[in-house]
């Protein structure tokens, strides 16, 4: 998978647009969550499509986004296993065309 940040560059009418970068690219393990299933731990309320698990990498934010299979994935939640030892972490479909 792929994880990407986000750069704002300007356009030809000085409007920011967004921009994603490749920040790193990693081996992940991905786990479906079933449809009705609800992510209780945190205890959100935005729909969670799959679970990860990844080797410990510093400097992962949330404002970060995962490519994967010609798709795109938001961050929901970055949960730490262990110490340093990897992350569990909660992506929904991303559907904005940005």
């Amino acid at each position: 998978m792929v994880i990407q940040s986000r750069t704002d560059a300007q356009d030809a009418n000085g409007q920011l647009v967004p921009s994603w970068a490749t920040w790193k690219t990693v081996w992940s393990a991905w786990y479906p969550i079933k449809g009705t299933e609800q992510f209780e731990a945190a205890r959100l309320t935005q729909k969670v499509d799959f679970r990860i698990r990844m080797r410990y990498i510093s400097g992962l934010l949330y404002t970060m986004r995962i490519s994967y299979n010609s798709a795109y994935y938001d961050i929901i939640s970055i949960n730490e296993t262990g110490r340093k030892d990897g992350y569990e972490i909660y992506v929904a479909l991303h559907r904005d065309p940005q």
